[in-house]
């Protein structure tokens, strides 16, 4: 194909849905970008809140937010404008990245926009797709707030490649004098395919804006394998770079996920209390922080093995662990120090 760039239009009412009956390629000189496509400034069910200038004093917004929450803003130590709350679906994402709240006229970066792909045959990504928000900007009257990740939907017979995703949320206003502005959050990637051979899951992302104060979140990405089965319980999992375990997303709203393996590989993970894990061999974490709010509940029952490597950990209030083995490697830990 020849080299170039699909994109939607800004801020559209409906999402783009390719189904595309037989084999999708993305060449190494191809992207999709969805950047700044999703709700404009101060929109969105997550949008961050706007702050005005009132004489002599200027203010911080908050950033978007989409799939986890969204940094606030802080002005001279003073936490000000709010992020926005996460919201859409971790298994089936369709939903757009919310737009960063003004700072003063300036305005929020927009969110990322969202796309599906329903691919029959082998969908090749060896190029980009790209959702990313938009960042938020500062003078002497305000700084304004990041823009959220957008939402990428893959359904494929098998996905390959070595490609990249990403999902990104946006810095806030840089800061000037004691301004800073709320990142947005990252948004949602989810892979869904009998056979993946993908390789390169180090450039999946869905980052939260780096720049800006405390509360923004990662958002959720993650690739399953599916068996062909009514049951997920023969289904893999590998969660990358953040992911949201949500209990209304359980089994029939049960807080209830049955695989038969997961693979938590260089991620940020968090786990609403009351999530129980029926895994029908393995629980791996490489590399990764999985963590609950205080005084949460963690249930994980395999009928294999639990295995923590790679320097990482769990953080949760109360944690039950049932499996033939369980092996925490000298760099990895169980922690429930701040969480009871």
């Amino acid at each position: 194909a020849t080299p170039g760039v699909l994109q939607h239009p800004a801020n559209s009412s409906n999402i783009p849905v390719l189904g595309i009956s037989g084999n999708a390629m993305i060449d190494s000189a191809s992207m999709v970008s969805l950047y700044g496509l999703g709700f404009p400034a101060a929109t969105g069910p997550g949008a961050g809140q706007s702050r005005s200038y009132t004489y002599p004093d200027a203010h911080s917004a908050g950033g978007g937010s989409h799939g986890g929450k969204a940094g606030y803003g802080l002005t001279n130590g003073v936490i000000e404008g709010s992020g926005g709350l996460a919201y859409g679906n971790s298994f089936d994402p369709t939903t757009k990245g919310s737009g960063g709240g003004n700072g003063d006229s300036l305005p929020g970066g927009a969110g990322g926009g969202a796309i599906v792909f329903n691919v029959t045959g082998t969908m090749t990504l060896n190029g980009r797709i790209s959702a990313g928000g938009v960042g938020g900007i500062a003078n002497q009257y305000g700084a304004s707030g990041g823009g959220a990740g957008g939402s990428i939907n893959i359904t494929a017979g098998t996905f390959a490649g070595s490609g990249r995703l990403d999902a990104n949320g946006t810095s806030g206003g840089g800061v000037w004098g004691s301004l800073t502005a709320g990142s947005g959050s990252g948004g949602r990637i989810l892979v869904r395919a009998s056979t993946i051979t993908f390789t390169n899951f180090a450039d999946v992302s869905v980052d939260p804006g780096t720049e800006g104060y405390g509360g923004k979140e990662y958002g959720t990405a993650a690739f399953i394998t599916t068996k062909g089965t009514p049951s997920t319980l023969d289904d893999e999992i590998r969660v990358v770079d953040g992911w949201h375990w949500n209990f209304g997303e359980g089994s029939g709203g049960t807080g209830t996920f049955t695989y038969e393996d997961i693979l938590s590989q260089n991620a940020t993970v968090y786990g609403e209390s009351g999530v129980h894990f029926t895994i029908g061999d393995t629980v791996v974490l490489q590399n990764s922080n999985w963590y609950g709010p205080t005084q949460s509940l963690m249930t994980i029952t395999s009928a294999n093995s639990v295995n923590l490597t790679s320097n990482s950990r769990i953080q949760v209030g109360n944690l039950t662990v049932t499996a033939n083995t369980m092996t925490i490697d000298a760099g990895s830990s169980i922690n429930g120090t701040g969480t009871g």
